[in-house]
């Protein structure tokens, strides 16, 4: 999607160029979780910054928190990650109440966004805002977002909500999780090369085989060169590009290429492509 508005990318914290003082931009409630953003239109946003990943213990921690069994729940279809969803239940009918005393409508439309986990975040809570809360969500973008439950849940998801975009990082590893079969079987393989955790990643990956997880919403995906963004890169060749940059980064056990293929702070894919379309928006 090409015509992001100034705050829409903001929520997210993409484009921190913008000045704070600007007016334009309302200050609403926001979710945060593990310091991943699914806000409604906020205007003052940290970065999410993910670790260095220099040294594999670091790789090890930050992955497993995007690893949790499926679960099944009355308020959404099919079955969602756990983890995801309990932290959207434990803040989401605040963040219900506080939108509906905004009074949204046609003047105060209601945007979802957020980056990494909270990315799944936004998916599953624009979900139970729309269908518990009767709350008209305007439009659900994510960003380097993991993915929110399985098939059942994306056919139910899209049927409420047929206009998300998911934006997804060169080597973002992120988006693949947790991860599919094709995924786990060429990742354990260069898992076994790396020292010392090797046989965790490896047992962690292969706790995810029958769980099924897979993305909702329309993909646009932002190429090596940080500027071009396709719709729909073929998921063989982001799991080639992964398993890749995993077996290039073993010998240094240095992995921050990962931090920062996923990071939406200056420098990296997701700031450049996307202030490149909101600096073209505004002209």
């Amino acid at each position: 999607m090409q015509g992001l508005s100034r705050t829409l990318l903001l929520m997210a914290g993409c484009t921190p160029w913008i000045p704070a003082q600007n007016t334009d931009v309302p200050t609403y409630p926001k979710f945060e979780y593990f310091g991943g953003y699914s806000a409604i239109e906020t205007n003052n946003h940290a970065f999410h910054l993910p670790p260095s990943l220099k040294g594999s213990e670091s790789l090890l921690n930050w992955l497993e928190d995007f690893f949790d069994v499926p679960k099944s729940a009355s308020n959404v279809p099919g079955q969602v990650h756990s983890g995801f969803y309990d932290a959207t239940m434990s803040i989401i009918a605040g963040v219900a109440a506080a939108v509906q005393n905004l009074n949204p409508g046609p003047a105060k439309k209601i945007l979802v966004t957020g980056h990494s986990l909270g990315g799944a975040l936004a998916s599953i809570g624009a979900y139970i805002l729309s269908q518990t809360y009767h709350l008209p969500i305007q439009q659900v973008v994510t960003f380097a977002s993991p993915k929110p439950g399985d098939v059942l849940f994306q056919t139910g998801y899209q049927a409420v909500i047929n206009n998300q975009v998911r934006y997804e990082n060169y080597q973002d590893v992120v988006p693949l999780l947790p991860p599919a079969a094709r995924f786990i079987s060429l990742a354990v393989g260069v898992f076994s090369l790396i020292p010392d955790i090797g046989g965790d990643l490896k047992n962690l990956f292969q706790s995810a085989e029958g769980w099924n997880y897979v993305p909702v919403g329309t993909e646009q995906f932002i190429e090596a060169d940080k500027l071009t963004i396709i719709s729909n890169e073929p998921i063989e060749s982001q799991i080639w590009d992964v398993v890749k940059e995993f077996g290039e980064d073993i010998w240094d056990l240095d992995f921050s290429s990962f931090a920062s293929a996923h990071t939406i702070s200056p420098g990296g894919g997701y700031y450049r492509a996307l202030s490149a379309i909101a600096a073209a928006a505004a002209q």
